[in-house]
């Protein structure tokens, strides 16, 4: 590996080995970081201190394949490493080249456009364009179902404090311990001992259990009884004032 391209691009090392898997991940993380840019921070970091050997391989893989830097199978890690020292020694000089022309106008778009990448590039949140009315009266909405305040004026943070709730409070571990609060408060009934039998017990204990489980289902039909019940005298007292309004109508 030249030292020379390495010192061009800014590296404090002046001999690399890429058949050696640490100087490979290192040389990989510092061209991806300090020039191609291509990934985050996150991923240049999770590199580094990846300790499973299958999992820095996919990585590896996946990153050298998509940015175009394995052209085969047969490619050597030599191969693949000039090739992007490649890339960021044209990058390097294209941006060189790019600062001489750069006028006011143009950095400000530069500028807009990478503040742009950088808003859309990590939070899927970032892509939703807040300010239409129908996401704002969207966003109102789910507000109000998850009890979030929404009489923030601006939208996109009255979204983002719904997702910071529903991450705090609607995670799979809060909703399980929530459940299991509720399971304890649950009253239950314990047909074998708890609940009156109504008869004279017996002494086989599956006769009571049969009993009162019995009990228990006319119990319900009993309760669904009166329902049927009190839903007709409720109707047949709305009919007779009906009856009675119009006997009224008729007098006058």
């Amino acid at each position: 590996m030249s030292s020379r391209r390495l010192a061009m691009l800014g590296c404090s090392r002046t001999q690399i080995d890429p058949e050696d898997d640490a100087d490979f991940s290192f040389i990989v993380a510092f061209l991806e970081e300090k020039w191609l840019r291509r990934r985050n921070e996150d991923w240049v970091v999770s590199l580094l201190d990846e300790s499973s050997v299958e999992k820095w391989q996919e990585k590896l893989e996946e990153y050298l394949i998509t940015g175009g830097f394995r052209h085969g199978e047969a490619d050597s890690r030599r191969e693949m490493v000039d090739r992007m020292m490649g890339a960021a020694i044209e990058k390097k000089y294209g941006e060189n080249t790019s600062s001489l022309s750069l006028t006011a106008s143009n950095y400000t778009t530069a500028k807009e456009e990478k503040e742009e990448r950088e808003r859309n590039g990590g939070n899927p949140l970032n892509r939703i364009h807040c300010s239409s009315p129908e996401m704002a009266e969207a966003i109102k909405s789910l507000c109000t179902s998850l009890g979030v305040n929404a009489t923030h004026p601006d939208p996109e943070i009255s979204l983002r404090a719904c997702c910071l709730y529903i991450e705090r409070e609607l995670n799979p571990a809060a909703l399980k311990s929530w459940l299991e609060e509720e399971e304890k408060k649950r009253e239950r009934l314990d047909l074998k001992s708890s609940f009156p039998l109504g008869v004279v017990s017996n002494k086989d204990p599956a006769v009571n259990i049969a009993a009162r489980i019995i009990r228990v289902l006319a119990l319900d039909g009993l309760k669904g009884s009166q329902s049927t019940i009190n839903q007709t005298l409720i109707a047949f007292q709305n009919t007779v004032a009906e009856m009675e309004k119009e006997k009224k109508d008729i007098r006058r």
